[in-house]
């Protein structure tokens, strides 16, 4: 029991991190580029670190233009 207590809390631990820290890549990007700051262009990013432009364009319903930006 007290292992999976340990594993429980170290994933909530790691949970809590990446949300402090998507928090904070937000943050950046809307104060050095505030024409591309999107709550929703971070959280793809970090589900999809490898993206590639067509599917930002498709996933943020965007033009290719905006998307490779």
């Amino acid at each position: 029991m007290q292992v999976i207590c340990l594993i429980v809390c170290r994933a909530i631990r790691q949970i809590t991190l990446t949300q402090l820290l998507v928090d904070q890549t937000i943050e950046k990007i809307c104060s050095q580029a505030p024409k591309v700051c999107s709550n929703e262009l971070v959280e793809v990013l970090f589900e999809y670190p490898y993206s590639n432009i067509d599917y930002l364009v498709n996933r943020l319903q965007t033009d290719r233009r905006t998307g490779s930006n």
